[in-house]
């Protein structure tokens, strides 16, 4: 059966959980936006990549190196100063401020990580018929991200 990302929420709150697990989440005080998630952004991992040539091939292999949380771009609707877009100004404004975030996808799991705001734009611009929205990008600081499947 196919699903949508119709419904979808982030929320999130200027505080980390007592235990990275879904009980430590769960024990936060999340909010959200009202209807204000425009996209759904990506949540992946970026492995670097790195060569092993061995003189003894005549082909080199790639394999995995390192790995790092892919920058997340978000998008939210509206310009409406409610109490989430408040927390997003907040931990934006702090060079080491650290945040919990709650990404719920309607019919599928909810995802839970802790993130910087790096980037949170006063306004996106556009012309007379462009609706207002507000763009910024989270960077994951939490070494996994906890799934929890809807039941």
């Amino acid at each position: 059966m196919s699903t949508t990302y119709a419904g979808s929420t982030l929320s999130l709150v200027a505080a980390l959980p007592a235990t990275y697990d879904q009980a430590g989440y769960e024990a936060l005080t999340f909010v959200a936006g009202e209807c204000a998630l425009a996209d759904v952004p990506p949540l992946m991992r970026d492995w670097s990549i790195v060569t092993e040539p061995l003189v003894c091939k005549t082909t080199d292999t790639d394999k995995k190196g390192s790995a790092k949380w892919a920058p997340v771009p978000f998008k939210l609707s509206g310009i409406v100063a409610d109490a989430a877009q408040a927390i997003f100004i907040t931990l934006e404004a702090s060079a080491t401020a650290v945040g919990s975030f709650k990404l719920a996808l309607t019919g599928a799991e909810t995802l839970y990580f802790t993130a910087m705001v790096s980037k949170f734009a006063n306004v996106d611009g556009g012309d007379q018929n462009t609706i207002h929205t507000r763009s910024g990008t989270l960077l994951i600081q939490s070494a996994d991200i906890t799934k929890v499947d809807p039941s």
